[in-house]
């Protein structure tokens, strides 16, 4: 059964360590620990049955937010998770007043690219040698 939750940071390590598991980019605590305390960064982890295996982040904007992460443990994948956690990342962003969500995707990520479009994201640029920009209008 999937479920998630907002995360605050009294989980950060909790977070940095789940990234440190497979993915080498992704946030350390010093880095979530500032996140945390600008009070503009969210966070929505997801668990199976209990078990803490992923975690979308994002910082909002005026009426923008940007997904910073999406990150599931891979035995996880193409099990639910990211689109629960991605689900509920919009709602809460939408909550707070953003009307537009964007993020950044590698170029070769096929399968992050896909799923993105999946959840209603279009082309928005690309910068040279980096990622690709996508965006979704959330708000009124």
């Amino acid at each position: 059964m999937i479920s998630f939750k907002l995360l605050s940071k009294a989980d950060a390590q909790s977070i940095a360590d789940l990234y440190a598991n497979e993915f080498k980019d992704g946030w350390n605590l010093s880095m979530l620990n500032s996140a945390f305390d600008t009070q503009r960064f969210l966070v929505v982890g997801g668990y199976i049955y209990g078990e803490f295996v992923g975690v979308i982040t994002a910082s909002m904007g005026y009426d923008d937010a940007d997904i910073e992460s999406v990150f599931v443990l891979e035995k996880y994948r193409r099990q639910g998770v990211a689109d629960a956690m991605f689900n509920e990342i919009e709602k809460q962003l939408n909550l707070r007043g953003a009307k537009r969500l964007l993020l950044e995707v590698r170029e070769s990520n096929l399968g992050a690219k896909a799923f993105y479009i999946k959840k209603g994201f279009s082309f928005l640029s690309m910068r040279k040698k980096y990622y690709n920009v996508m965006v979704k209008e959330i708000g009124e």
